[in-house]
């Protein structure tokens, strides 16, 4: 096995070219079959320890517990606007365009560029790629993947999860709370709402909204900063001359450590008088410590890297008993937008990025193990 030093060369052609294969298949969320079948075979061509989990694939190098590199096949849909064919992918000048060249078949191809170095040069320690279906929707890909390690008693070490941020280092994100607020009465003709004395459920939720948004949240996280909220849907009648019988708001809440989701609906339930609903509280925030080996290791291979809390969601929610940091190639403001693309040379810094982590890391975890044994 290789002695630790790091080794930098990364077949740029190769990993180009798998970027390239990666973005001309489609793979909208929920028709990953396809590209989940080339990755296996592409896995399968290196390692025998390869399984499939629905249209998510893992594969496993080394004995373990393992250094965890994740991304995502799936994309969403083609949106308006595109000027180009969304799957050609051939180069303009350095510029790769295609849907997913950016979020995050950047990332997944660099992933799989560090996964091969490490086979190839026999690297030292235990890295699994674990490349996933329906990040962009569910979330079950991850999910499915990580109940398969606990399933069969895989240990994980530490993750990176590969989505665009330019290469900066999130070590924390915001977790996302969902509530909606609804206000209801009688349904009347709106000429005899005030002589029949019914009150009018849009206004009493646009009350209950000026309430919610007067709320103070004063206590903030060091890397994530103050929770956000905002009213994103509105719905109160369908009939011009109706007072509705039902009017409701829902909330998108980017959470953080400093309040629960618990308090958080707890603070709405006083301050507003409707009812709250809550939809879905399981996206909680996540964070790593600075200190932990997997952010050493980014920060000392790349020491101008900004370490930042991340206020969009990813997989890294997944992730609440594992060190794990959120990196990789692109830049996140393209994502889902026409004319997505990533440069030729961000999915190369990206590849060698992480392979030198993986390299880091894992100098790391020796020198550790080595200095536990000579304390027992």
């Amino acid at each position: 096995r290789n002695s630790g030093a790091v080794i930098m060369i990364i077949n740029e052609s190769e990993t180009l070219a798998l970027h390239k294969e990666l973005v001309k298949t489609p793979s909208v969320s929920g028709n990953e079959n396809v590209l989940a079948d080339f990755v296996e075979s592409w896995m399968r061509n290196r390692v025998d320890n390869v399984h499939r989990i629905g249209n998510s694939v893992v594969a496993l190098y080394g004995p373990g517990p393992y250094l965890l590199l994740n991304s995502h096949l799936d994309t969403v849909p083609e949106c308006e606007g595109w000027s180009r064919d969304p799957y050609d992918v051939e180069p303009v000048d350095g510029v790769v365009y295609g849907l997913g060249s950016n979020d995050a078949k950047g990332a997944g191809a660099a992933l799989m560029a560090a996964f091969d170095h490490s086979v190839r040069h026999e690297v030292s320690g235990s890295v699994a790629l674990v490349l996933v279906e329906g990040e962009e929707t569910t979330g079950k890909g991850t999910s499915n993947s990580l109940q398969f390690f606990q399933d069969h008693e895989i240990g994980i070490s530490a993750a990176i999860v590969g989505e665009p941020t330019g290469l900066d280092i999130a070590v924390a994100q915001k977790g996302l709370l969902i509530l909606e607020i609804i206000a209801e009465s009688t349904p009347c003709h709106a000429a005899r709402a005030t002589q029949l004395g019914v009150a009018n459920p849009i206004a009493a939720l646009a009350n209950d909204i000026a309430a919610v948004c007067r709320l103070e949240w004063p206590e903030v996280d060091a890397f994530l900063g103050p929770i956000s909220l905002q009213p994103t849907v509105i719905k109160g009648g369908s009939v011009k001359n109706q007072v509705p019988g039902l009017a409701s708001v829902t909330f998108d809440i980017r959470s953080t450590n400093a309040y629960s989701h618990n308090e958080i609906i707890e603070r709405f339930e006083k301050a507003v008088d409707g009812r709250v609903n809550v939809v879905s509280t399981r996206l909680t925030p996540a964070s790593t410590s600075d200190s932990s080996k997997i952010v050493r290791a980014a920060s000392s291979v790349r020491p101008g890297s900004t370490l930042y809390g991340s206020a969009t969601m990813s997989d890294m929610v997944f992730m609440q008993d594992i060190p794990s940091i959120k990196t990789g190639p692109g830049i996140s403001a393209r994502s889902h937008t026409p004319d997505e693309f990533i440069l030729e040379e961000e999915i190369l810094a990206g590849a060698e990025f992480y392979v030198k982590v993986v390299q880091e890391y894992s100098r790391l975890a020796r020198l550790e193990g080595a200095k536990q044994e000579v304390t027992a």
